[in-house]
């Protein structure tokens, strides 16, 4: 089996915000995801065919006769980059290197001229004449177009500013002063032209192109890319309003799209003044005409008349008007459409959502942002990489990822075998001891370099920066759990449980995976590392983070440990190992904190119910004030969320208010309760 090579993804990523939880879900989902793999002969084939090049180019001599250059490039083409001798590019190359070459054989050449050479002979190579041989259609700047025939003329970019071109003075050399070193008698530079002067060849190039065929048709830009208004050009001006001019009667012009109509006279209504015809225009024009004009309703007959091709043209135009009204309303509305998160209960066997297990890190961000869960849960949309994150960086993600494995491997390599990865009811707890320091420094740098590897970063000694990095982490977990040459008594490590939810309605299993289990297995401990900054924030005395903690259960934004102590039987903690910590390190869950379970469940209830309803809002305002989530800075989807769009922050606002507290259960409903969470503006 070959060796897998992985390219073009971003680093590491099969862990949550700060790198603390790694569920089978998201490690599936995201090794799918980010994961791009080649086979090591592709890459090996790739390698060996660039090195055969650069020997190629080695062994060329540097002066040598035409031909022998000839040889050696027709070689190129067909070992070198394998070209098909059958090839039409591969023919006409030959063709035009055997004409151009003749009776230069001898010649020697360096390098340079070979260049030029090659550079004369494939000028116009691969290259088509539009209109064949001189028929069909011509694209020609005014200057080409310049004393030649057409049957039909199209004259376009007709605005102030481009035809004709704004004419200035030379700021160094004025007009006066050119008029007089061009006079003959001066006789310094007799052909040195005024620059005025360019405005009446514009304006006697316009008058050629005129003349250039029997039917011209003139166009100029109404707006900008920038929707701002253009300028018609001064020469197209004269043509339309002049009734002395001798085009006016002869060439038909026709109105720019969203340009005001003249007034309707009483004899005609409908008929333009003199020197402006009407004519049909292409469907497209015709849409962005109406769009321009803002008639929503004149522009669905269009788009439906485009579409009627398709067997639901007339259905597909209705639902484009929908998405036009949904995405940017005509007037103000206060409920949510599926732009907004609301896309309905399941469909179908092959929803996702009707899956019988539903990991509890999923339930987590659902509380966080239902929008973002929609969108990385559900859609599976990637985040864009940044085309400037060249270097790899020591960001949270990675490090927790490092002192997740290498912590695993400490309690693994004590046990002398693989921990196994199933609950631990019924198991025997095995004594484990701190290693030393040459063992800890090895496993870190072991856990680094794995790390590095399946993130594709193959930076040559980054691995021992990012092992003193993480080494800091590993020294507070052993200080704190393993205190003076202590052992632990552990039943695993990376375990995995579930918790029944019960209800009758899938999702009905909350799946999860435990750092650690420590024993007795009749009581055992599940340990879940925080290795994560932000995760510290107002630990400084035990009540303090057990508040910070309870709160944080009922937003559903750790979920975590009361699913631990639920499914075990026995008690979780929260194990925080960031350096800085103060005070309080760990907080600790058992069933006799019936509070705390309580949040728990309700926080449970009300994600699962939005999940199954397809509600899932934007968190993109507090419920309770006009401020945006600090959660959105660093969102790695926020390009396909509405953050930042006033309207719907306002739409957002006036939904919550519109919604009855008593109103039926339902997507609304759904919608409104986790959008409701009391989310503290905590990190995780």
């Amino acid at each position: 089996m070959p060796l897998p090579v992985r390219l073009g993804f971003d680093p590491t990523r099969d862990r949550e915000q700060d790198g603390d939880d790694r569920d089978d879900e998201d490690r599936e989902r995201r090794v799918l995801l980010r994961k791009r793999w080649v086979p090591a002969a592709t890459v090996r084939k790739a390698v060996q065919s660039a090195a055969g090049l650069c020997r190629r180019f080695e062994k060329w001599p540097e002066r040598a006769p035409l031909a022998r250059h000839l040889e050696l490039l027709g070689a190129l083409l067909r070992e070198g980059l394998e070209w098909p001798e059958d090839h039409p590019l591969t023919t006409e190359i030959q063709a035009r290197l055997e004409t151009g070459a003749r009776g230069l054989e001898a010649m020697d050449l360096t390098w340079e001229d070979l260049h030029l050479v090659l550079r004369e002979l494939f000028a116009e190579i691969g290259r088509e004449r539009l209109g064949g041989q001189g028929a069909g259609v011509q694209i020609l700047d005014a200057t080409e177009a310049r004393g030649r025939t057409f049957d039909h003329l199209f004259l376009i970019g007709l605005n102030g500013g481009m035809f004709p071109r704004t004419v200035r003075e030379d700021p160094l050399l004025g007009d006066p002063i050119r008029r007089l070193l061009s006079r003959h008698g001066f006789g310094v530079l007799p052909d040195l032209p005024a620059k005025r002067e360019g405005a009446e060849e514009e304006r006697y190039l316009f008058a050629q192109l005129l003349s250039a065929a029997p039917a011209i048709t003139l166009s100029w830009q109404q707006v900008d890319d920038d929707n701002g208004a253009r300028t018609v050009s001064p020469l197209v001006e004269r043509l339309r309003w002049s009734s002395a001019s001798p085009f006016a009667a002869d060439v038909p012009l026709v109105r720019p799209p969203h340009a005001p109509g003249p007034a309707a006279g009483p004899g005609n209504p409908e008929a333009p003044p003199k020197g402006l015809t009407r004519a049909p225009r292409p469907l497209l024009e015709r849409a962005v005409e109406v769009a321009l004009d803002g008639d929503r309703d004149a522009l669905e007959p269009i788009l439906a008349l485009g579409l009627a091709d398709l067997p639901e043209g007339r259905e597909t135009a209705a639902a484009r008007r929908r998405i036009l009204d949904e995405m940017d309303p005509p007037a103000r509305r206060t409920g949510l459409g599926p732009y907004l998160g609301m896309v309905g209960s399941t469909l179908g066997d092959d929803d996702p959502r009707r899956n019988e297990t539903l990991f509890v890190t999923t339930l987590e961000a659902m509380c966080g942002c239902p929008w973002q869960t929609l969108l990385t849960r559900l859609l599976r949309i990637e985040p864009l990489p940044d085309p400037l994150e060249t270097l790899p960086a020591i960001s949270s993600l990675l490090v927790g990822n490092v002192v997740h494995r290498a912590a695993q491997a400490v309690v693994e390599r004590r046990l002398g075998r693989s921990s196994e990865k199933v609950p631990p009811r019924g198991r025997l707890a095995l004594p484990v001891s701190w290693p030393g320091d040459e063992a800890l420094e090895e496993i870190l740098l072991e856990a680094a370099a794995e790390t590095l590897r399946d993130s594709g970063i193959g930076l040559p000694g980054f691995d021992r920066v990012v092992a003193m990095a993480v080494r800091p982490y590993l020294d507070e977990l052993g200080r704190f759990d393993w205190p003076d040459g202590a052992r632990v008594s552990v039943l695993g490590v990376e375990v995995r449980d579930h918790l029944e939810l019960g209800g009758g309605q899938p999702p009905r299993r909350l799946a999860f995976r435990a750092d650690r289990v420590d024993g007795p297995g009749e009581s055992p401990l599940y340990t879940d590392y925080k290795t994560g900054r932000r995760s510290i924030s107002g630990s400084e005395d035990v009540e303090k983070l057990r508040r910070k903690v309870l709160t944080e259960v009922g937003a559903g934004l750790r979920l975590q440990v009361p699913a631990y102590v639920l499914a075990g039987g026995g008690s979780g903690r929260y194990l925080f190992l960031h350096p800085e910590v103060k005070g309080a390190r760990s907080i600790a869950i058992d069933k006799a904190e019936r509070q705390t379970l309580a949040a728990f469940r309700r926080a449970v209830d009300v994600a699962l119910t939005a999940w199954r309803e397809g509600a899932f809002p934007p968190r993109v305002v507090e419920a309770d004030r006009d401020h945006e989530p600090r959660r959105c800075d660093w969102c790695e989807v926020a390009q396909a969320c509405v953050r930042g769009d006033s309207g719907a922050r306002r739409r957002l606002r006036d939904w919550a208010a519109a919604v009855p507290a008593d109103a039926p259960a339902g997507p609304a409903a759904a919608a409104l309760e986790v959008w409701r969470l009391p989310l503290e503006e905590t990190d995780r």
